[in-house]
């Protein structure tokens, strides 16, 4: 079977086919991509899934780990698999490369746009930077959404491919989940149309049935177990300050325009006007929008019933200024690159000529995305996002991993990028057990500074080990400082703090200790 475009595009660049243009600019992305994740030092999130994988000895034990995490299971699954093939951390920074490459190799082979605008979207901010330096499972969501774009287009021959890819993008993450929502619509619609001619009912039952199951799939792993710490209940009543917050979100998402502060590089936005105003520029965004998709009932619907989820699912579920976090609002934007993607396909294979709006639109949008995503990879080569690799060489340097036990305590999850740094268990003040990754049920507090000292000393007193050793002396590893006090059978001092003004604002504090004979 051989897929095609289906669209005479008159797509010339440098003369090449559009074969070998894909292949060109997906390996020169790998390896601009490749060469500044060598400066990205990976923050806690990035590395949680990979502690859960590698503190899974089988597929059960996964499943177990993975309970409080509130998404489906298939990136772990994926890092599983990587890690029982023996592979690194480094394995899969490559492999996240690898997906958003082929991604942007697919733009460039299957979508409906011109070499230009291949060029600018590969670049911008979401495809470059946000899915595809910053290791998580969005990357996953974006590919998965294209493939279903590229087998949608191509026609009859390849529908019962289409439910497949939306049962993995539906597990992807929990956005994944919403949007393969809205495109099994969009495919249940098309066999309707398809119906006359000679797909039958009963030949559909077998993929949905498929698709079915991936959705409960999904939905068992997407809700947490109920003693999971996530925060205050869900909104159920009416508040505007809310509303005007994901108003915000929409309109920072699609008009990204850089401060130039490298504070906070990857969230921050330049407009700084009251919620009020963005919310009423985020309407206004709308409405331009959906008036420029209304030429087409099926896009203009699927663009609407997208947003419309979206804002609901960030109104009830999100509780804090989520319009700042670009990974979660971004979604809006490939809803908005989908509905394009539909929209320009049935344009040019029916030579129509009435969407001057909306390419104006989209035009001037990734064109900023553009700009957004030049300035973050950037910054992301001047900026240490994370103090993990400096404490690492630090402890490295002076033989201190060498201690006989290391421990990590934190109300947070700074301590997992130690943890896989330093290719070690850490030992959870919090839950007085070893693990790798950080458990986000109600458990997790941070420990109060009396009770550290009391923790590491009760161990030793119960004749409970926390490396393979009992513990006499150690490396006391802290996100923040503590009181030390004065114990006759502990002396400890600092070590080190490492408070570098990165722009996670994550910090350090290194203790030696060693524990006196009463």
């Amino acid at each position: 079977m051989r897929l095609q475009s289906n669209i005479d595009l008159k797509f010339r660049f440098l003369g090449l086919k559009r074969n070998e243009i894909s292949l060109l600019f997906g390996l020169l992305f790998f390896i601009l991509a490749y060469g500044i994740m060598g400066f990205h030092e990976h923050w806690r999130d990035e590395f949680q899934a990979w502690g859960i994988v590698q503190d899974s000895k089988n597929l059960s034990q996964l499943i177990f780990n993975q309970r409080y995490e509130g998404q489906p299971i298939l990136w772990h699954l994926i890092l599983f698999i990587v890690a029982k093939l023996g592979g690194a951390w480094s394995t899969v920074q490559i492999l996240h490369l690898l997906i958003a490459s082929i991604s942007v190799g697919l733009i460039w082979r299957f979508s409906p746009f011109s070499w230009w605008q291949c060029l600018i979207i590969s670049f911008g901010y979401f495809f470059f930077f946000e899915y595809a330096i910053i290791v998580r499972p969005y990357g996953l969501s974006v590919l998965c959404c294209l493939l279903f774009l590229v087998f949608y287009q191509a026609g009859r021959s390849v529908f019962f491919v289409q439910p497949l890819l939306l049962g993995l993008l539906a597990n992807s993450q929990t956005f994944g989940f919403l949007i393969a929502l809205l495109l099994t619509a969009l495919w249940l619609y098309s066999f309707v149309e398809k119906k006359e001619e000679g797909i039958s009912g009963y030949k559909i039952a077998i993929p949905l049935s498929v698709l079915i199951l991936s959705f409960v799939l999904s939905i068992y792993f997407i809700f947490p177990e109920k003693d999971n710490g996530f925060g205050p209940p869900l909104t159920t009543g009416i508040e505007y300050w809310k509303m005007n917050g994901v108003l915000a979100g929409f309109l920072k998402v699609h008009l990204m325009i850089p401060t130039f502060d490298l504070s906070n590089y990857w969230n921050n936005h330049w407009l700084k006007l009251e919620r009020i105003y963005l919310a009423i520029g985020g309407l206004v965004l709308l409405g331009t929008i959906l008036f420029s998709l209304r030429t087409q009932r099926k896009v203009f619907c699927f663009y609407s019933l997208g947003v419309l989820g979206l804002f609901a699912f960030h109104y009830v579920f999100f509780n804090y200024n989520f319009h700042s976090y670009y990974r979660h609002s971004g979604h809006w934007f490939l809803v908005f690159f989908i509905s394009v993607w539909l929209f320009f396909n049935k344009e040019r294979k029916e030579q129509k000529g009435n969407a001057s709006s909306l390419i104006w639109l989209f035009n001037s949008i990734i064109i900023l995305h553009l700009i957004m995503g030049i300035w973050s990879a950037q910054s992301d080569v001047r900026t240490l996002f994370s103090n993990v690799e400096n404490i690492t060489s630090y402890i490295k340097s002076q033989n201190l991993n060498d201690q006989k036990t290391t421990i990590f305590s934190s109300g947070d999850a700074s301590e997992v990028g130690l943890s896989c740094r330093l290719d070690q268990l850490f030992f959870a003040l919090d839950r007085k057990e070893k693990v790798r990754f950080k458990w986000w049920d109600k458990k997790n507090e941070r420990v109060p500074d009396p009770l550290v000292l009391k923790t590491i000393l009760d161990q030793k007193e119960k004749g409970i080990d926390m490396q393979g050793w009992y513990i006499h002396t150690g490396l006391l590893a802290l996100d923040s400082s503590f009181f030390i006090g004065e114990d006759a059978r502990i002396d400890i001092k600092i070590e080190k703090a490492f408070d570098l003004p990165n722009p996670t604002r994550e910090h350090f504090f290194l203790y030696k200790y060693k524990i006196t004979e009463e």
